[in-house]
């Protein structure tokens, strides 16, 4: 699993934004523990801190832009354009015929 998302580019891209990172900032934001609400139940307080070190995370770690991992084929140009569509109609054609 992990060769695939190497060979995918994944997790290149990762370990590129976690180094794009500012650390000063993500201490900092992290340091303010006193703002984590707090509850008697303990299911809450997971997700109060999950959601803190979540915030955190989104403040200091860049996004990457959403990218297309859809690669051109090779053998795609335009004189295959034209006979894919005109097979296309063609079969369109000849199903109309038919019925």
């Amino acid at each position: 699993m992990l060769s695939l998302l190497a060979s995918s580019g994944l997790v290149l891209e990762a370990i590129t934004l976690v180094i794009k990172a500012d650390w000063s900032l993500s201490h900092s934001l992290m340091q303010d523990t006193d703002s984590i609400p707090y509850s008697d139940f303990i299911n809450q307080n997971v997700r109060n801190f999950t959601q803190f070190i979540s915030q955190a995370a989104n403040e200091s770690i860049p996004k990457s832009p959403p990218t297309s991992h859809k690669r051109p084929v090779p053998w795609g140009n335009p004189e295959l354009k034209q006979a894919i569509k005109q097979r296309k109609s063609g079969l369109k054609h000849l199903r109309k015929i038919k019925l």
